[in-house]
């Protein structure tokens, strides 16, 4: 291990930049590190660090494969993985959700919705049932979510088409109760 670390000087391999963009940081994170460094005769450094790549010293890569040669024999290599010292932590995503609902029914259905901004009691045409028939549906609740926490996968969540005009909110109440009229002369 000593003639290991004569290849790198303190200053090349426990050099962390802290002029790195900033990132986001989950507060659950439990991956840390600690290298302690014993010195003959000036006593010791100790470095603590966030186990990820703007948390780590410039030249751990080389150090990591370097102790991977030498440590291979005595099992798990986590610490000195590159797929994980070289991730950058994404900030998550938010999404917002428009729950809404049909006709006055009490079950919600969830949708996504591109550039408009809505709120609870619009009125929007949306896609709906297997063959995403354009129906009117009236906002529920409004919520915003990481893209870890979504009610249903963003990839299979249908897009909210556009909100109502008035003259869109007239003829699709018109069509509904037409269609209940029908339903009821049965």
């Amino acid at each position: 291990m000593k003639n290991v670390l004569n290849w790198f000087s303190d200053d090349e391999l426990f050099y962390i930049d802290e002029d790195t963009e900033p990132v986001y940081e989950d507060p659950d994170e439990t991956r840390k590190y600690t290298i302690t460094l014993a010195y003959k005769y000036s006593g010791k450094m100790i470095i603590e660090g966030k186990y990820y790549k703007n948390g780590l010293p410039d030249r751990y890569e080389e150090f990591a494969k370097t102790m991977i040669s030498i440590l291979e024999q005595y099992g798990s290599m986590e610490m000195l993985d590159p797929s994980l010292y070289k991730r950058v932590k994404k900030a998550p995503q938010y999404y917002t959700y428009y729950g809404v609902t049909f006709d006055g029914s009490k079950k919600i259905y969830h949708y996504l919705s591109g550039e408009v901004t809505l709120q609870k009691g619009d009125m929007v045409l949306v896609p709906a049932g297997k063959f995403d028939q354009i129906s009117m549906a009236q906002v529920e609740p409004v919520k915003i979510y990481r893209d870890d926490e979504v009610p249903y996968p963003v990839s299979r969540t249908k897009q909210v088409i556009k909100k109502c005009t008035p003259e869109e909110v007239e003829y699709f109440t018109m069509l509904s109760e037409n269609i209940r009229k029908k339903k009821k002369n049965r």
